[in-house]
This record gives C-alpha cells, structure tokens and sequence, in this order.
C-alpha cells in the first residue's frame, strides 16, 4: 500500500518485494522520532505528552522520494526500472567474468569523467553530450551496454581494483553477514576461561584486540574514557 512493491522489480515481471521486512523496520525509526519529539514536548509543555500513531503503510509512503509531485504536477506514474534508476545514470549492478557482481554507480558527472578514462574510454570522458545527467540519460542503454561489456571481462577484485582512487569506488554485492563492520564483534559471551564477569561484551579485556574493528576499538576508548 506504499507503493514500494509496486517499483521494485523489472518492467517486464510482476512486482517483487524487497528480502527484508523493511516496512517494519522505517516504522520502527518513526516511532522512534515520533517518541522523542513527544518527550520534548512534554518537557516544553510542562508534563502534557502526546500520542504518537504510526502505520507500516505511511512509514513506507514517506520514502517514496518525488512520486507525490510527479503524479500530482506532471501525471507521471513511476514504474519498475529494474536495477536502474531514469535520470540518474551510469548507476546500475553489473556481472563480473567470476559470476560476482558489482554496483557501479558514477553518475556524478566528475565520477563519471574519471571512470570512463579508467576503462580506456577517454572519447566518451570527453564527450560534451555526456558531461551531466540530462546528457547521459538519454544514452543509457549505450552506456549501460559498454559498462556490462567491460564487467564482464573482469573478475570482481580486478574491477574494485580498477576504482582504487577515492571518491570513486564501487560496492560489492555482498551477503548481510559478511558486511557489517563490526561482524568480528558478534559473539555473544566471552570465551576466557574462567568466564569474563563483564556483563558488556564490548568491553571484554580477554578478546583478542587485533579481531576488533577499529571503530569498535574507539568506541571501547572513548567509553573508558
């Protein structure tokens, strides 16, 4: 009912919806919000407090970035696009000659100039057609044809590799557990022997420091601190 499912997916297939209950999720954050803007008023108005009603559907409306505008100003529905984005191009995920993708956004125009010159295509980094979005959107299945053309004879570690200069770097498809950055955190009680009495595992003197994420390890300090 917020429209999320309707835009994700592919023009050519049924809606799908996304691998998270992420509706649950944005409703707890405006939860959050609503509470917090509820203390505060009670604090401002001498102890009177507040209601705060949030529903899964308005929680998922809200991130619906210009569609209310679009459809009220200019009539236009917004449909699936697949891993695209009209408008906003090069900025889609690509299959790399191991199988493994990528997403490669670089449609910042400065992004995309250096991006073209590091895959050898000086021509295209030049081309004044190409110099903003408005340019680039209107050959974007040319681009996007030569982007999975040049993903797909590269490993992924080659094409990381390739976008090594910052400000300029793609993210690999990666699966959930294996990209937090704080994954070497997890376990749940301290292995020392005897048992660690530190009720906040954070805090654990017997856990092996060069595990910890550094920053977790500035967390640790500035709370010993």
């Amino acid at each position: 009912m917020g429209g999320l499912r309707y835009i994700t997916g592919f023009e050519d297939r049924p809606p799908v919806r996304t691998g998270i209950s992420i509706g649950d999720s944005i409703a707890a954050l405006w939860g959050v919000i609503g509470a917090l803007m509820a203390l505060r008023h009670r604090e401002v108005n001498q102890g009177k407090g507040q209601i705060v009603d949030v529903a899964l559907y308005e929680a998922v409306f809200a991130m619906m970035e210009s569609m209310v505008p679009e459809f009220d100003v200019m009539g236009f529905v917004r449909e699936r696009t697949g891993n695209i984005m009209p408008g906003i191009t090069p900025s889609s995920i690509h299959t790399c000659s191991d199988g493994k993708a990528v997403q490669i956004g670089a449609n910042g125009d400065a992004i995309f100039q250096r991006f073209m010159r590091a895959i050898g295509r000086e021509d295209l980094a030049d081309d004044p057609a190409l110099a903003d979005n408005a340019g680039r959107d209107t050959r974007r299945d040319e681009l996007y044809a030569l982007i999975d053309r040049w993903a797909a004879s590269h490993p992924q570690d080659e094409v990381l590799k390739v976008w090594s200069r910052p400000k300029s770097r793609p993210a690999k498809s990666t699966p959930p557990p294996t990209c937090s950055p704080t994954r070497s955190t997890w376990p749940a009680r301290c292995s020392s022997t005897p048992p660690c009495p530190m009720a906040n595992p954070s805090k654990c003197r017997h856990r092996t420091q060069a595990l910890r994420h550094p920053r977790q390890r500035r967390m640790d300090r500035a709370s010993a601190g």
